[in-house]
């Protein structure tokens, strides 16, 4: 004798519906999440700019260092927000992270060009007992550069083929 069988949802509309409406709430839901967590990152983003001093060596090299610090959580939300796109196909939201992502990939390109301007000035300005915090921030600026530019490359590329198909 072969044991009863159990089915769940079977013969009812609802319970797929439901399930089709909760991916589209969730993915509707991770976007703004991340579009919430880049404005925050932003933030963060703005206030180690400011106030602006471009032209300073060691203020670019603090500055961009700071950003870099913080570039985390704007990557998180723009990946989150890309991801979120891509997975629903609305060719509108797909062709706006597309450009966040670019936006991104420049804005890293910047901060790197502008910290590596700066690293040999605060070197300078700088006891001698200061340079392995120095160089920590060196690392820990170019690591994550080099980390979040290739993601977002990556994602501009993914997002890129999507929109081709």
């Amino acid at each position: 004798m072969a044991a009863p069988k159990v089915v769940v949802g079977r013969g009812s509309d609802e319970g797929k519906e439901s399930g089709a409406n909760l991916n589209r709430a969730t993915w509707r839901l991770l976007w703004w999440a991340g579009l919430l967590l880049l404005a925050a990152g932003l933030v963060d983003v703005g206030l180690a700019l400011y106030p602006a001093a471009f032209a300073q060596p060691s203020w670019r090299f603090t500055a961009f260092a700071s950003v870099a610090n913080g570039l985390p959580l704007p990557a998180v939300g723009i990946l989150t927000a890309t991801m979120a796109a891509a997975a629903t196909r609305r060719p509108g939201l797909v062709r706006f992270a597309f450009g966040l992502n670019l936006i991104a990939v420049l804005g890293v390109a910047i901060l790197v060009v502008g910290f590596v301007s700066g690293i040999e000035a605060a070197f300078q300005a700088a006891a001698p007992e200061v340079y392995l915090g120095l160089q920590k921030a060196v690392f820990k600026t170019i690591l994550f550069s080099v980390a979040f530019g290739l993601a977002f490359v990556v994602s501009a590329i993914v997002v890129a083929r999507s929109l081709r198909a």
